[in-house]
């Protein structure tokens, strides 16, 4: 009687273990494309990596680990394909040589199962900006720039300031960082020998560093 018993429970626990690993799994697919976020151009070869934050034991962890990663093709079309987790939130970051890398955060129950999940990216080229500042003869220790770049390169880290720039003197070269792809205006005082007057301008940033300069003569 006792061997019957233990060859049906068996059989349930056998049977049990089958049908959960035959159960289906929730598969999500997260498609879009990645453009330059000035001229809106689909990007080959960037990286997009998926990470998310891990629900475990009624308690979240504040690191992520990774899901999936991808290259986008040449029209900057990528694919994300993943089993269902217990997230609290996913990120996903798109990575590029002289590009910004930058990161999106989606909630964790955002994504439906299936393949019906759009999420499209911008990435941002990135170039270097030269503003050189010369002081002609004759020159006096006097002489001042004041100087101002508009607002641009909405959410870069490290790029060039939009606030006043005020030199005195002889001359100076200052390079730093901006998103190419896009139109900067500025404006200047130039004071010099006690009279003062305004200039303005634009110039359209283009990727690199060689031909992105403004000259100030004063």
């Amino acid at each position: 009687m006792h061997r019957y018993w233990y060859i049906s429970l068996t059989l349930v626990f056998g049977l049990l273990i089958v049908m959960t690993s035959c159960r289906k799994k929730e598969v999500i697919y997260v498609s879009g494309q990645v453009t330059e976020g000035y001229s809106n151009d689909g990007v080959a070869g960037v990286t997009v990596e998926l990470d998310y934050n891990e629900i475990s034991g009624g308690s979240f962890s504040a690191g992520f680990k990774s899901l999936d990663v991808t290259p986008t093709d040449a029209s900057g079309n990528y694919i994300l394909e993943f089993e269902r987790v217990q997230a609290v939130s996913y990120r996903v970051t798109t990575k590029l040589d002289g590009y910004e890398t930058s990161s999106t955060t989606i909630g964790g129950d955002e994504w439906a199962s299936g393949d019906d999940n759009e999420l499209n990216l911008d990435i941002f080229e990135t170039a270097e900006l030269r503003i050189v500042m010369r002081n002609e003869f004759p020159m006096s220790a006097s002489d001042r720039v004041l100087f101002t770049l508009n607002d641009h390169s909405a959410g870069c880290s490290g790029c060039c300031p939009s606030s006043l720039i005020d030199h005195v003197g002889g001359d100076t070269t200052i390079v730093c960082k901006v998103f190419a792809n896009q139109t900067i205006n500025y404006s200047y005082t130039l004071v010099v020998s006690g009279f003062s007057t305004d200039q303005s301008g634009s110039i359209f940033i283009q990727p690199g560093s060689e031909s992105n300069t403004i000259e100030v003569v004063y």
